[in-house]
C-alpha cells in the first residue's frame, strides 16, 4: 500500500504540474487585450536587450519578466498610441574592447498601427570614424515587421520605420 500511495503522489504532482504548464502563457507572449479582434491590434518583439517597464502607465515589469531577466518579448498590443518606460542593456564589441550600455528610464511613444507587425530593438552604426579614432553610433530603432531572432542589426536599415540615436562610442 505505500508503495502504491507513493505512486499515487507522484503522478498527481506530475499531473498538476503538466496542467499548469498549459494553462499559463507561452514565455515571452503576452497580449493586453485578449477580446479585441486581431486586426484590431498590432504584434510587437521586444529584443531581449530591452526591458518594459510601464505599459501605457501601468506596470508591467513583473508580469512580462516573472523572473526578473530581461528577455525577448512578443507582444500583442492595441493598434494606436502607446507609451512605454523602459530600460536597456546591451554590449557591442570593437576589436578587443566591450562597450557595455545600460540606460534606465528611457519613454518611448509611437503610434503601432493595427493589423501590423513590429520589431523594437537597438543597433550600432558602421564604424563612422577611421582605423585610429574609430566611433559608432546606438540608435533604438522600430523596424517594420518581425524579425525571427528580433535583431535586424545594420543589414536591415531599410526596413526602419523610426529611429532615435542614444548614443556613440
Amino acid at each position: 500500500m505505500t508503495l502504491l500511495g507513493v505512486i499515487c503522489v507522484i503522478l498527481a504532482v506530475s499531473l498538476t504540474g503538466c496542467l499548469s504548464l498549459l494553462l499559463t502563457p507561452l514565455p515571452g507572449k503576452i497580449t493586453i487585450d485578449p477580446e479585441l479582434p486581431i486586426e484590431k491590434n498590432a504584434v510587437v518583439v521586444f529584443h531581449s536587450s530591452i526591458f518594459i517597464k510601464e505599459y501605457n502607465g501601468i506596470n508591467v515589469k513583473d508580469e512580462w519578466y516573472p523572473k526578473g531577466n530581461y528577455r525577448k518579448m512578443t507582444v500583442t498590443i492595441p493598434g494606436g498610441e502607446t507609451d512605454l518606460l523602459f530600460d536597456i542593456s546591451a554590449s557591442f564589441d570593437r576589436g578587443n574592447t566591450t562597450y557595455t550600455f545600460r540606460p534606465k528610464d528611457l519613454e518611448l511613444k509611437f503610434d503601432f498601427e493595427a493589423g501590423k507587425e513590429y520589431t523594437v530593438s537597438v543597433y550600432r552604426s558602421k564604424n563612422l570614424g577611421n582605423f585610429f579614432i574609430p566611433k559608432q553610433k546606438i540608435y533604438l530603432a522600430i523596424w517594420d515587421k518581425i524579425y525571427s531572432d528580433a535583431n535586424p542589426g545594420n543589414a536591415q536599415e531599410d526596413h526602419v520605420v523610426k529611429s532615435w540615436e542614444l548614443t556613440e562610442f
